[in-house]
């Protein structure tokens, strides 16, 4: 099924470049919500309705990846085990705190893995670094976001971080982003941490 939304007018309100939780500004003049309803249709209903050579509906390829980015931070993310939402909260609180501003453009995500065989939990951290970004940077940055979490909220077992290139799916599989997309890009165009 191919997912539908509404485009709003920027004149009924303000929203900003980037993701930002319930909104995405699309262009200079419209934008989209997650509180509206989807209307989902399927391919060949669309085609239908739209015609054989259906128009583009945003024009710059830094929009069309803001828009999968802001999609998939609505409904793709795998959801914490109930038990670990305190410890996620607390680990992506304290990275969006203490994110240096000079790592923003180099950080794509930043993943966690638990193992909640113990009481309380351990943890480890994994930072996906834009080809080129500043790796040990990361690291450095991740040990000071997980050595600041309680000891009896759960426990830092390692940090390590990789550019987007050497990231495998099995690591993406088995992990939970921290959704550092409170934090948003300056432009139109996604860098970085969105």
């Amino acid at each position: 099924m191919v997912e539908l939304r509404p485009r709003f007018s920027l004149n009924n309100a303000s929203t900003e470049w980037g993701v930002r939780s319930r909104t995405l500004r699309l262009d200079d003049n419209e934008y989209v919500t997650s509180d509206e309803p989807p209307i989902r249709l399927s391919p060949a209903a669309l085609v239908k309705v739209a015609g054989r050579n259906p128009q583009p509906v945003l024009s710059s390829p830094g929009r069309i990846v803001a828009l999968k980015t802001w999609l998939g931070l609505r409904y793709d993310r795998p959801a914490v085990p109930d038990h670990l939402v305190g410890l996620a909260r607390t680990v992506a609180e304290r990275a969006r705190r203490v994110l240096p501003p000079n790592l923003i453009s180099d950080l794509h995500d930043v993943l966690m893995q638990f193992s909640a065989q113990e009481s309380p939990p351990s943890f480890v951290l994994f930072a996906v670094v834009c080809d080129g970004g500043d790796k040990e940077a990361a690291r450095r940055w991740l040990a000071e976001v997980g050595s600041g979490v309680a000891s009896g909220t759960g426990i830092l077992a390692g940090v390590d971080a990789g550019y987007r290139s050497e990231v495998s799916l099995e690591l993406l599989e088995t992990s939970y982003s921290t959704d550092l997309s409170r934090l948003s890009w300056p432009g139109p165009d996604p860098r970085g941490v969105t």
